[in-house]
């Protein structure tokens, strides 16, 4: 594991001590009724002039789509020093050589709420985040993260949808299909999925590169994904959020997927360079559906594929 920088380190100390004594105050207020009154009296009667001079609420960088347990609530099992022990616990199995698995879904489970709180109440950073849970950085807990959030298996359900629709994504970009030759039937399905995702930006008519970032780091801080060879189905990337390499991945599908993911699970709004992009596989390929309006490019790709079909 890397070194944390100074400021990180600074960043997430600060973080701890802010939720710590945030929890201990907001605990001890609710048993005094006194305390919780006076505090609805003056929301309710702030002079005009005060309320006026109140700046408006932050905007929080919220996603633009909805999901079953965006904000789970506690398990009454649980309270603050559970979680610092199931913190603690997870991360001394997964110093040994072979931390058991099921020991770290049931940890990551139990301490769903207390991620949620932190990422979108508190509004961590992915550094403090990853100080605290650093069990959620790879690919596999980040869809099953999705999982908990959505309840449904992002990997099998973009598998599906990519298998029944990859023909037709060939086809609206005018791509010539690969012939099957020698290759058997699971081969060449992955080989064609994998193009089916990389024709994606095409058909929304946005620009992306996911050539690998010049430096360690990206500017951008909504998550972003990097191959090492676009062109190879099998091919290794990173994703990066925040400026931090939070996962590698290894296949395109497996990339798409967990980037796809990063956006929930770090509760981030979709990037203007590709909106559309991920738009489409939120609504074409996985049918979420939301308040949101979805873009004519996406709803224009959507009726010619089923016209295909």
């Amino acid at each position: 594991m890397k070194a944390i920088k100074f400021g990180d380190a600074v960043e997430i100390w600060r973080v701890r001590i802010s939720i710590k004594a945030r929890n201990v105050r907001q605990r001890r207020d609710r048993q005094v009724p006194c305390v919780m009154a006076v505090r609805a009296k003056k929301k309710l009667h702030l002079p005009e002039q005060e309320n006026d001079a109140m700046p408006p609420p932050p905007k929080k960088n919220l996603p633009a789509f909805g999901v079953a347990n965006y904000m789970p609530l506690q398990p009454l099992t649980e309270d603050d020093i559970s979680i610092q022990r199931h913190r603690t616990m997870m991360i001394n199995e997964l110093r040994k050589n072979s931390p058991n698995p099921r020991f770290i879904e049931e940890t990551m489970r139990l301490t769903f709420y207390d991620r949620r709180r932190l990422i979108v109440t508190e509004t961590a950073t992915v550094a403090s985040v990853a100080e605290l849970y650093p069990a959620l950085f790879n690919p596999y807990q980040i869809l099953f993260e999705f999982q908990r959030l959505t309840e449904i298996d992002l990997t099998e359900s973009l598998r599906g949808r990519m298998r029944e629709q990859w023909r037709a994504l060939h086809l609206l970009c005018q791509v010539d299909i690969a012939d099957q030759s020698d290759m058997d039937s699971d081969e060449y399905g992955e080989i064609m999925m994998s193009s089916g995702f990389l024709l994606i930006p095409a058909l929304m008519r946005e620009q992306i590169t996911f050539d690998m970032p010049l430096q360690e780091s990206t500017s951008e801080a909504a998550p972003s994904l990097h191959f090492r060879d676009a062109s190879d189905p099998s091919s290794e990337g990173v994703i990066f959020v925040e400026k931090m390499m939070i996962c590698q991945v290894s296949s395109i599908i497996e990339g798409f997927s967990t980037w796809f993911a990063s956006f929930y699970v770090f509760d981030m709004s979709y990037p203007k360079y590709a909106k559309k992009t991920l738009c489409f596989i939120q609504r074409g390929l996985l049918g979420l559906k939301d308040k949101s309006k979805t873009p004519l490019t996406v709803l224009e790709t959507m009726r010619k594929e089923a016209n295909l079909k």
